[in-house]
């Protein structure tokens, strides 16, 4: 069975979440990892360790503001895709949240992009665990982001619901920056 274990509370799983996150994403959507789960110490995140028995399967790094939970960074280990385990671990964010709209940013589709059938996939992905998009892009920095939103009464997160969020996550010196640069 899969679990979702706090990493601020358990550091047995660190180094693994550590290699896996800076494999599983490209350099531009990265934050530096010691900056995340210094930030994960925070009252509104959570950087979860998802396992099954002691075996490391990936990982979820979730912000949360109001009813709003954002999947900020989701990630399965290389020898546990395809089984799967992908879904498992939105449904237990969505069992672990169960009162809030969750909302995620997925590279916009775009058919000039080297990768866009692996965009076409992943979209297929959460549109198949139930979500949708919220009617808006984001750029963080010079990457361009679809957000989409799960919600049980199909509620979309809005644009400004969304930069509350990130901006509360950030705090205002370091928004000041974020919003400059993805201008």
């Amino acid at each position: 069975m899969l679990e979702l274990k706090d990493l601020k509370n358990n550091k047995q799983y660190y180094e693994n979440a550590k290699k896996l996150y800076n494999t599983a994403f490209p350099p531009a959507e990265r934050i530096p990892f010691a900056i995340l789960y210094r930030k994960a110490k925070g009252s509104n995140v959570t950087f979860f360790a998802v396992t099954q028995g002691d075996e490391f399967k990936g990982l979820v790094y979730t912000v949360w503001f109001n009813d709003i939970v954002f999947i900020f960074y989701l990630a399965v280990s290389p020898d546990a895709r395809g089984n799967g385990i992908g879904s498992k671990i939105l449904s237990l964010v969505k069992d672990k949240f169960p009162n809030c709209r969750l909302v995620l940013n997925i590279e916009a589709l775009d058919e000039n992009a080297e990768n866009n059938d692996e965009r076409i996939k992943r979209r297929e992905f959460y549109v198949k665990n139930g979500f949708f998009g919220a009617g808006y892009n984001v750029r963080e920095y010079s990457v361009i982001y679809e957000n989409m939103c799960y919600s049980k009464d199909l509620i979309p997160v809005s644009k400004d619901e969304y930069t509350a969020l990130i901006k509360a996550y950030l705090g205002k010196i370091m928004y000041y920056f974020y919003s400059k640069l993805s201008e």
